[in-house]
């Protein structure tokens, strides 16, 4: 009888860390016939449970309910000991947190879970990202030599192999910001390829989203991954879902490891570098350069936690991104023999109000934009490469600037007093009301015998309106200008002798 009741109490305990009680299964629910399904267990706080699926997984995904913690919680597969922390590129799911993904290097059929503090319903999500060796072989990665194009990288037809093609209708935008993350993972895992397609299923099927939520990922060896499928468009501008919801104008980048308290390798970092300065020099950016991004200061080159509460890209990566900048930077300007030097020349330097001047872009070293700042004219702010026809209406001495840039490089040329505009020798002609509205009179007064012409031009410098005084005050048909601001401008003899702004509401 004491035999007896010794075998109840072991059957007990066994049943017991097993998550199967008495009478009880798991609730089993099969997400995808291959590579991912989903088990509902309750768990107490501070125990020891195998978990066990009947197929082989390459990856688990722990989700707890949002009102508990991963604290002190870990799982151990084959001797290594990984600790649970929550993966903070999503948002409670379900009322559900999720850890971040643990990836092993070989399929195994179990893993021995301690709880920590945890005390609650736990999803376990089961992943296969399995690949076989002729996909593994494929991940080799060689970089062409030539300098500030795409760097080479591993295609979704490949690493995705075997898996569903997500379906979904993709947005595009330009990009203004790099942002660098990592996915927190394990930093042995030398079976990448699986790494990517564990990450893949666990975005898809765990967090239910379209698609792989970087554009690249980047492996502990250098290999670059395409992340987010394009379809028919480009890589580098599909919007992925990365930066806790404000994806538009950025391009996701995610470092495979946890680096948190050790550094990427120099190959992942190497790799990182052609990546940022093809795609900065690329869209004419400055790795330095910083903007406002959805009411955020937000660099050029940036980590997840400059838009995020999230520590990632792990301050090991994150103490490193002002060097990146300045490294992609160098790489840049050294694809460029020619030095950038800003220059321009002028048709003239001293002009009557009104009266206009040409700007040309002298500059050496291939400049790719041009940024005008012309004080005293009538938009000071212009981006073509060359200006014809620069209106001056007031008078006075004006600055003129001019910034060209390629990629990382930059140059300035300015002069300071450059343009002097006189005053109108001439009795001042003058219109109103001021501003007008689209149903009333336009009235000009005017010397007809000293005003030869009056001409109405836009903010672009178009004559919209030209007409010859027949009498001192005359009435203007406004009526087929659109709303905004105009310029009026009176000529003698074909000089311009004053100019005035009026502004059409409706």
């Amino acid at each position: 009888m004491l035999r007896l009741l010794r075998l109840v109490f072991v059957l007990v305990f066994i049943f017991s860390t097993q998550f199967v009680c008495v009478g009880q299964q798991l609730e089993f629910i099969i997400k995808r016939e291959k590579g991912f399904s989903q088990k509902l267990a309750s768990i107490k706080s501070e125990s020891k449970y195998a978990v066990k699926n009947n197929q082989p997984f390459t990856s688990i995904s722990i989700q707890i309910p949002d009102n508990e913690v991963f604290d002190g919680a870990y799982c151990v597969v084959n001797k290594d000991t990984f600790w649970l922390s929550q993966d903070e590129h999503i948002e409670p799911l379900n009322e559900f947190i999720n850890a971040n993904l643990i990836s092993f290097a070989t399929p195994v059929y179990k893993v021995d879970f301690y709880s920590g503090e945890i005390d609650n319903r736990v999803l376990f999500n089961f992943i296969n990202g399995s690949v076989n060796q002729l996909e593994q072989n494929k991940t080799n990665n060689r970089f062409n030599a030539e300098c500030l194009i795409e760097p080479l990288s591993i295609g979704q037809q490949t690493w995705r192999s075997g898996l569903s093609t997500p379906q979904y209708s993709r947005l595009f935008s330009k990009v203004e910001h790099v942002i660098i993350h990592h996915s927190a993972g394990s930093n042995e895992n030398t079976n990448y390829t699986q790494v990517v397609r564990d990450i893949y299923i666990y975005h898809t099927e765990v967090n239910g989203w379209s698609d792989i939520g970087y554009n690249y990922l980047i492996a502990q060896d250098g290999t670059i991954f395409k992340g987010r499928d394009p379809d028919n468009g480009a890589q580098d501008n599909v919007r992925g879902a990365h930066f806790c919801g404000m994806n538009t104008g950025t391009m996701g980048v995610c470092l495979l490891g946890n680096y948190t308290s050790v550094a990427p390798t120099n190959e992942t970092i190497q790799s990182l570098l052609k990546l940022l300065s093809w795609k900065l020099d690329k869209e004419g950016i400055n790795a330095f350069e910083e903007s406002i991004f959805n009411g955020i200061d937000l660099g050029a080159v940036a980590g997840h936690r400059d838009g995020c509460a999230t520590e990632c890209p792990g301050t090991k990566t994150y103490q490193k991104i002002k060097n990146f900048k300045s490294q992609a930077n160098s790489m840049i300007e050294s694809c460029y023999p020619d030095k950038l030097i800003a220059d321009f020349t002028w048709d003239k330097d001293k002009i009557t109000e009104g009266e206009s001047i040409s700007f040309t872009d002298a500059s050496q070293g291939n400049p790719l934009s041009w940024q005008w700042k012309l004080e005293g004219s009538i938009n000071e702010n212009y981006t073509r490469q060359n200006l014809t026809e620069v209106y001056y209406p007031k008078a006075g001495e004006f600055d003129a600037r001019l910034v060209v840039k390629n990629g990382a490089r930059t140059d300035t040329a300015f002069i300071n007093n450059l343009i002097l505009v006189e005053p109108s020798p001439y009795a001042e002609p003058f219109i109103y009301p001021v501003p007008v509205s689209a149903g009333a009179p336009l009235i000009i007064n005017v010397n007809k015998e000293e005003i030869s012409e009056v001409e109405i031009i836009d903010s672009k410098g178009q004559a919209v309106i030209s007409f010859e005084p027949t009498q001192n005050q005359m009435e203007v048909d406004h009526k087929l200008l659109r709303e905004g601001i105009y310029f009026v401008r009176y000529f003698s003899n074909g000089l311009v002798v004053k100019f005035d702004k009026i502004l059409i509401i409706n």
